[in-house]
């Protein structure tokens, strides 16, 4: 018997009928919410068919597509390839595999601002470097030290993972039992962020620990390049300090 029809043949059975079509006009009306879900995540279309039922082949279409994306990506981030580029919100990861092993081999979407400063530091030290050879060895190897300490340095904080925030790290936190209450929900990561966790839109990623996207370093700043980031600038600051005191006045005695 359709549920819709409704019989007269006595009150009992009547009564039943009654409850039965509720029942089924209420599955309906769930059945066109989730779908109205699916179509809106996957972008298929799930229409009814002539009598009102649901177009299954469709419904069973998104199903398969949303099960084999998610397992793409779970399978490339338990094995990444070991060659070519891949975006990571607007971010380039240049080796994914080293990326995934070790967090170094990304670079942020303002690139140009990190091959400005890597001139600049270069041009500066090739300078330092010819002054210096002039006064002596000794300036001239302390040159070369704060050369390759900010080099080093400049590299860790441009080319690491400055905190990006990923699913797993909320479920490393559940796992651990940690408190995560205060975790928020980022509709456009689609992740939950830590309390100290910030959507950047430079980047497009939600970054741990975020203090703020540098230009010069081509990419955010936060938890796991903060370190880098604060050995660059002291190195950087100490180098010029000794740049202008000591090769400037080195020249000057001569």
């Amino acid at each position: 018997m359709n549920p819709l029809e409704i019989s007269t043949k006595s009150p009992d059975e009547e009564n039943y009928v009654k409850v039965d079509a509720d029942e089924g006009l209420q599955i309906q009306v769930e059945q066109k919410e989730f779908l109205a879900d699916e179509e809106l995540e996957t972008g298929h279309e799930i229409g009814d068919d002539e009598d009102g039922f649901i177009d299954t082949d469709g419904l069973l279409q998104c199903s398969s597509d949303s099960q084999t994306k998610g397992n793409i990506e779970e399978q490339e981030m338990a094995h990444p390839p070991c060659c070519g580029t891949r975006k990571l919100g607007n971010c380039t990861v240049l080796s994914p595999y080293l990326y995934q092993k070790t967090g170094f081999g990304v670079v942020g979407p303002h690139w140009c601002g990190v091959m400005c400063t890597f001139a600049i530091l270069w041009g500066a030290s090739l300078y330092f470097l010819i002054k210096a050879s002039s006064i002596g060895p000794g300036t001239e190897i302390a040159t070369a030290v704060f050369t390759v300490v900010c080099s080093i340095a400049l590299m860790m904080t441009a080319f690491s993972d400055p905190g990006v925030v990923t699913s797993q790290l909320y479920q490393q936190a559940q796992r651990d039992r940690r408190n995560i209450d205060n975790w928020r929900w980022c509709d456009l990561c689609r992740v939950f962020q830590p309390p100290n966790a910030v959507h950047c839109p430079d980047c497009n990623l939600c970054i741990s620990g975020y203090d703020h996207h540098c230009p010069w370093m081509g990419t955010c700043v936060g938890k796991k390049n903060m370190k880098a980031f604060t050995i660059f600038n002291l190195s950087w600051f100490c180098y010029l300090c000794f740049a202008i005191l000591r090769i400037s006045i080195g020249l000057g005695e001569m």
